[in-house]
Formats: C-alpha cells, sequence, structure tokens
C-alpha cells in the first residue's frame, strides 16, 4: 500500500495526500499548503496503517480472548482506554504531591493572592490527611492516581465512626478537592474523585459562651490565643478579621 505526496493543481494548496480505500476503508484526500505539512500527516497514517497491522502478540492474544464474551468490543477499548489513561497519570504519592501543592500556596500567599489562614489551613489540613491514608506508619501512602471515590467514601465513613463531626471531614475533603483541581492543571492526573463525594448537610449549632466560660479559656490559653479570645468576646471581630488585623489598626489612646 501506498500513500502519496503529490504537487496540487489547487489555488490554494500546494501539495495533496493520497491514500487508496483498501488501507482504511475509505479513500483518503488531503490538501496541504506545505510539503512539510503532507509529510507529517502521512508520518501519522502510517502510524496508524502499522498499528492496524501489527500482528498481536499471542500473549496479548490469549488474555483478550478470556475477556471477549464478557463484554462488547467497544466496552473493552474503553476500558483499555481508561487504565492506559490511569497509568499516564503521576505516580507520585499523595504526600509527595500535597507538599509541592503546599509549597505553591505558599508562593501565592507571598504574592498576596490568597491570605495566611487560607495557606496554613491546607498545609495542616493536607499533612494531617497525608496519615490518615497510610496503612501504617512506615508506610508511603497512596499514589495521587490511586485515590479515587471508593477510597474517599470509606474514609468518609471510618471517620464519622471515630466520631469526627461531618464538618470536620468536609474541610478535609474541601482541601484534597482543592490539590486535585490543581494536579488536574498540572497534567497530574485527568480528574478530581473528591468532586463525587456526597456530604453529609451540616449546619453547626451556634452558641454564646457566658463569662465563666470566657473566663476559664483564658485561663488556659497562651498569650497569643488570647488576643483571638480578647478581640472576638470583646471587639465583636470574625476569626478572618482578627487575622489580617495589623499594630496601625489598634488606637490604644482611644481604645479602639
Amino acid at each position: 500500500m501506498n500513500i502519496k505526496i503529490e504537487k496540487s493543481s489547487h489555488p490554494r494548496y500546494s501539495w495533496e495526500l493520497s491514500a487508496p480505500k483498501k488501507m482504511f476503508g475509505k479513500r483518503i484526500r488531503e490538501f496541504h499548503k506545505t510539503k512539510a505539512d503532507a509529510e507529517r500527516s502521512k508520518s501519522a497514517l502510517m502510524k496508524k496503517w502499522d498499528v492496524q497491522n501489527t500482528p498481536l502478540d499471542p500473549k496479548f492474544a490469549a488474555v483478550t480472548a478470556r475477556y471477549q464474551d464478557e463484554m462488547t468490543l467497544e466496552q473493552f477499548e474503553d476500558a483499555m482506554r481508561d487504565k492506559v489513561q490511569h497509568l499516564k497519570q503521576t505516580n507520585r504519592t499523595f504526600d509527595d504531591v500535597q507538599n509541592e501543592f503546599v509549597t505553591e500556596l505558599k508562593r501565592l500567599h507571598e504574592r498576596k493572592v490568597h491570605g495566611k489562614r487560607y495557606w496554613k489551613d491546607h498545609k495542616n489540613g493536607l499533612a494531617r490527611l497525608a496519615q490518615k491514608l497510610k496503612k501504617s506508619p512506615k508506610d508511603d501512602g497512596p499514589l495521587l492516581r490511586d485515590i479515587n471515590k471508593a477510597m474517599l467514601d470509606d474514609f468518609y465513613d471510618n471517620e464519622l465512626e471515630q466520631g469526627y463531626s461531618p464538618r470536620t471531614i468536609k474541610n478535609y475533603i474541601d482541601y484534597l478537592s482543592a490539590l486535585f483541581i490543581w494536579a488536574t492543571k498540572k497534567g497530574y492526573v485527568t480528574k478530581n474523585p473528591a468532586r463525587d463525594i456526597r456530604l453529609a448537610s451540616y449546619k453547626p449549632e451556634v452558641h454564646i459562651l457566658n463569662a465563666d466560660q470566657i473566663q476559664t479559656l483564658l485561663n488556659h490559653a497562651c498569650w497569643y490565643t488570647k488576643c483571638w479570645i480578647l478581640f472576638g468576646a470583646f471587639g465583636g471581630a470574625r476569626s478572618s478579621e482578627i487575622g489580617y488585623l495589623r499594630w496601625e489598626d489598634i488606637r490604644m489612646e482611644q481604645n479602639e
């Protein structure tokens, strides 16, 4: 079989590529502006032809035969495609990738893209999650590409059984989702399994601390934490607002 490249009489395209019907089931005729473009197209077609006409290794044929009665040709091809995509994803561990992600968050924080609390929350949350996903302290943890919906559903149920609140578990899933969104853009993975997890609706009860409870907190808090408690209890400031306070925001002479 022969794929030909010839000069074309077309007014805008100088080169013509053609392949006979016997090669691909239909005649192929393409027009290209340059000979280099035509050569690239010919190379792609030759690779396709080689794939179609390369004899299947007997070992592969034997494995294929085991499943030919269990799925259609289209299903078999889809399964193979999914597996190949899975294997092409990064073979790095979740722990390794989350460290890279947190380093990127720190850099974005230094650029003032997001606040320090956002970076710190993700850093601490993902570090704890990495430990929870390990089967043992000496285990390297799962590969990032192996984290799937089934694994996360088991994690969710196990955390509930251990008494963790739905809100705490949701935070872990949110941190993980942010990592997978970033990893997808980096080409490490192809999808975000955290998006497939159905989370329980959660609305925490709101309690107002009385004076004795606030005093108990102050008695057991370090100096840094006492400042947060005092600003929140007596200044009415939210945690996010306290986190952005600077010394120039404090006016001692005006008690503000």
